[in-house]
């Protein structure tokens, strides 16, 4: 029976769209951005000033324009309910042309149509949907705006499978789509298959199942056979990967300034878009631990005060609250 969890699809994009220059002119091409004209159209949308405004997205006054161009495209097409929300709206505008966000080109649109124009007018097909049950949850198939990715997908899961196969410039075809197939479903489910297929498709797609939005904030508590008490095994967060992301970081550009080489240039890149990626969940993760310390703290003072205020005794259940709530052990 197939599962109906499915697993939000993490902010990001394969290394291949936004690991240095050649990423990005590669997730402009695919786009069909093709001048300075078209980014500057993009970023000053009203739509995009929003989004990254509302996301936190701020650059130095210094920065180029170029740079400034790039770093907020990327920003902008990294994140999968933006996405979303530019291919509803290029759906329901696509023939009147007087939405807002009509000038942002879709970049699902974009990767389904190369693929295979066809899967965008195409109904799915039952049998399709049923082998490839497991991707996907049962209420998608209600909603129309998602039917491309649900008529891609069958066909995406068979290239994949034969993946050896395919010519270079297929496979680069079928990661796009499979993307944009994700995005739509708001799904990693089919991702995650997808990068046990092949190692090169795991190069790829690594972000995109490596740390699921709000795992860092996921505890497992299993009763310890032994002893009865609970164990609290904590999943990999979001803090562990900054960490991991930032140390690679460090030793790719050490490497690159002694002996600079293309793939150096890529690696870091792809590290440093990877942690920009990171930025509101390491902020979120943030945030919430600064509140645990503030009531640690607080608490810490209340069982202190106990010594001084025997009143304070008939109150421990309060001060166990504000430990157990901070998540740290109180002691006196």
């Amino acid at each position: 029976m197939p599962s109906t969890n499915s697993h939000a699809l993490p902010i990001g994009l394969p290394p291949r769209l936004c690991a240095g220059k050649s990423g990005f002119d590669t997730l402009c091409e695919l786009l069909g951005i093709t001048s300075s004209k078209q980014k500057h159209a993009i970023v000053a949308a009203s739509f995009v000033k929003h989004v990254l405004k509302t996301n936190g997205h701020t650059l130095p006054r210094q920065t180029k324009t170029a740079e400034r161009l790039r770093l907020s495209l990327l920003a902008l097409y990294q994140d999968p309910e933006v996405r979303r929300t530019i291919w509803r709206n290029y759906l329901e505008h696509e023939d009147d042309g007087e939405s807002g966000t009509k000038a942002i080109p879709s970049l699902e649109h974009a990767a389904l149509q190369r693929y295979d124009r066809t899967v965008l007018t195409t109904d799915p097909h039952p049998d399709g949907l049923a082998e490839c049950a497991d991707f996907h949850g049962p209420d998608v198939v209600d909603e129309d705006w998602r039917m491309p990715a649900l008529a891609a997908l069958p066909r995406l899961r068979a290239d994949i499978a034969d993946w050896a196969s395919l010519p270079l410039d297929k496979q680069a075809l079928v990661l796009d789509a499979a993307l944009a197939t994700a995005t739509l479903l708001d799904d990693s489910r089919f991702l995650e298959w997808a990068v046990e297929q092949s190692d090169d498709i795991a190069d790829q797609l690594a972000f995109a199942v490596a740390q699921p939005r709000g795992a860092d904030q996921i505890q497992s508590r299993e009763a310890d056979p032994e002893n009865g008490k609970p164990e609290t095994q904590a999943e990999p967060g979001v803090l562990e990967t900054l960490r991991g992301r930032t140390t690679e970081l460090g030793d790719a550009a050490a490497g690159l300034a002694e002996q600079p080489t293309g793939g150096l240039f890529d690696e870091v890149a792809s590290l440093a878009a990877e942690i920009a990626a990171l930025r509101e969940s390491v902020l979120e993760r943030t945030a919430v631990d600064n509140v645990a310390s503030l009531i640690d703290e607080y608490a810490t003072f209340l069982q202190e005060q106990t010594n001084r205020a025997p009143w304070l005794h008939d109150h421990a259940d309060v001060v166990a609250l504000l430990s157990h709530k901070s998540g740290r052990k109180v002691t006196a």
